[in-house]
């Protein structure tokens, strides 16, 4: 192995895939890139991941790339399942406690868009 880890290559591939001119939907093309991605070590359970990427100001064209390429990352390698959710007023105590990691893309000023304590 040469010490790529998941985050690393899911952050390369996604860049190379929007920054080459692929459709940001272009599914086969986000495929055959995680090809190359080397999986570090074998799930030893489930993960669920909550992809939430609402942003309250620019809004960055790489969005639905990261989500898809999140989802074919989750499906590809087994390591994780992403969920994905825009809408922060069902982000509740209870509801964020079934997910391993809350993972924020481009979610330009946040805090806009949680006004509540809760």
């Amino acid at each position: 192995m040469n010490g790529r880890h998941i985050p690393q290559s899911l952050l390369a591939v996604t860049l190379m895939v929007w920054t080459c001119g692929y459709a940001q939907t272009d599914e086969e093309n986000m495929l055959s890139a995680l090809q190359n991605v080397e999986r570090v070590a074998d799930p030893q359970q489930d993960r669920t991941v909550l992809v939430y990427s609402r942003a309250s100001s620019f809004v960055h064209g790489s969005i639905p790339a990261v989500n898809l390429m999140l989802k074919l990352l989750g499906e590809e390698t087994g390591a994780f399942t992403a969920v994905f959710n825009n809408e922060e007023q069902e982000f509740t105590l209870e509801y964020l406690q079934q997910f391993d990691m809350i993972f924020f893309n481009n979610t330009t000023f946040v805090e806009r868009a949680f006004t509540t304590e809760a």
